[in-house]
């Protein structure tokens, strides 16, 4: 089983794929939990994490684009991949919708030019499930200053205009409504109450 958890700057996706992984350990699940960009488990990973958010990096929108591919099929190759291959149910923080919602859209690149590159990097592999939090821009962005410990003052895409991130937020929501395996969760909510949602939702993937 792979989930993936996404949404803008701020919504509670990091927390949300913490508390699920607590939870699987207590069903005895086998798990691992991950995030992109900069995978704790993949030292190349970490070191793109840090050219794409590090505030002082000044790249092109390509440019910024390909590291996220780069991460990625690092990602897939190292971790993701050989999880799903052992049995293990993979949880991850992010992955590709982040790309066609933050490049694709955000940055304009356009679907149709990044859908088969995204393909490329992450051999077809897709989620099962993918819980898309959402919450107004104002919020997650709030809530995203005050807890970065990474980058004070927030990480370079943290800092974009408010325009890109609501562009961001009608993105998800767009991609949302694409396939079946989308799950739309309102962030605002309490997070002890996101989370039951999340294991009300799974419990029938639980054997």
């Amino acid at each position: 089983m792979f989930i993936t958890f996404e949404g803008g700057e701020g919504s509670g996706k990091t927390s949300q794929a913490a508390m699920l992984s607590k939870w699987l350990e207590s069903q005895s699940i086998s798990y691992i939990l991950t995030k992109e960009p900069g995978t704790a488990m993949v030292d190349t990973c970490k070191k793109i994490r840090e050219l794409i958010l590090n505030p002082s990096s000044n790249m092109s929108d390509r440019t910024e684009f390909f590291l996220y591919l780069a991460d990625r099929a690092e990602h897939v190759e190292k971790c993701i991949e050989p999880a799903l291959r052992s049995g293990k149910w993979v949880i991850s923080d992010r992955y590709f919708d982040s790309t066609r919602v933050y490049q694709g859209i955000g940055r304009g690149l356009g679907m149709e030019t990044i859908s088969p590159m995204i393909s490329y990097a992450t051999r077809d592999i897709m989620p099962n499930i993918t819980f898309i939090m959402d919450v107004p821009v104002e919020i997650g962005l709030q809530r995203a200053m005050k807890s970065n410990k990474e980058f004070a003052g927030g990480d370079r895409i943290e800092r974009e205009g408010i325009d890109f991130h609501n562009k961001l937020r009608d993105g998800f929501l767009k991609v949302a409504q694409t396939h079946e395996r989308y799950v739309v969760l309102d962030a605002r909510q309490d997070i002890e109450a996101i989370h039951n949602l999340v294991k009300e939702y799974l419990r029938k993937y639980i054997k």
